[in-house]
């Protein structure tokens, strides 16, 4: 079963589809560096990291309890969706690792307002996101 398992891990992953993959992989974990914050106001505190397939954020990551009226109705649905779906409990908190297209979409939902994720996404070092990015090319 376990070789039936990997070889369908590896084909798929040919394919372009990440099925069977962990959304982050947490072995590294005490690599905090890696990590990304937002902290805000609005009860949002969570943790997420740049990944292939955009950026995730974390399991336990709380978000605002509210979203502003400024926020678009597109990110309004996805939001309520995700607690719909479960993904974010009635303690507004993720109860999974989730991966979105973009930290722009990652930071609007975690913090109920529009955003802009390269620079809402901090680091330890309170570095944000695009500073990294930059400093990295």
């Amino acid at each position: 079963m376990e070789e039936f398992i990997e070889n369908a891990k590896s084909l798929m992953s040919v394919l372009g589809h990440k099925v069977l993959e962990p959304a982050i992989i947490h072995h590294n974990i005490q690599e905090k560096n890696d990590y990304y914050y937002i902290d805000t106001a609005h009860g949002a505190d969570a943790t997420g990291k740049p990944v292939v397939d955009g950026f995730a954020v974390t399991k336990g990551s709380a978000v605002a309890t509210y979203v502003t009226n400024s926020m678009p109705v597109s990110l309004k649905k996805l939001r309520q969706n995700l607690i719909s779906e479960g993904s974010i409990d009635d303690n507004y908190t993720f109860t999974e690792d989730r991966i979105f297209s973009s930290p722009s979409l990652a930071a609007a939902v975690v913090t109920g307002s529009s955003a802009n994720g390269r620079t809402a996404w901090k680091n330890q070092e309170g570095q944000t996101l695009k500073s990294v990015e930059t400093v990295n090319q």
